[in-house]
């Protein structure tokens, strides 16, 4: 685990192991995937594709129920 990745999380510890197991299948199912972290998401880019794992981010709709982006 990478410091930057572990300070992605400094805010929200909870979902650090949601991001380990995400990354941990990620790193098996695709060859040659880098960790790039960024300031609202972590990205796997390779020479094919992109992968993003953004930061949680938390609303509310007009009807008061609250929802989750990923």
């Amino acid at each position: 685990m990478d410091q930057d990745v572990l300070y992605f999380f400094d805010r929200k510890p909870e979902a650090l192991p949601l991001y380990e197991a995400f990354e941990q299948k990620v790193l098996s199912a695709v060859e040659d995937v880098k960790v790039k972290v960024q300031k609202t998401q972590i990205a796997f880019p390779t020479d094919i594709i992109l992968l993003l794992f953004p930061s949680c981010r938390c609303g509310k709709r007009r009807s008061g129920r609250r929802f989750i982006l990923l």
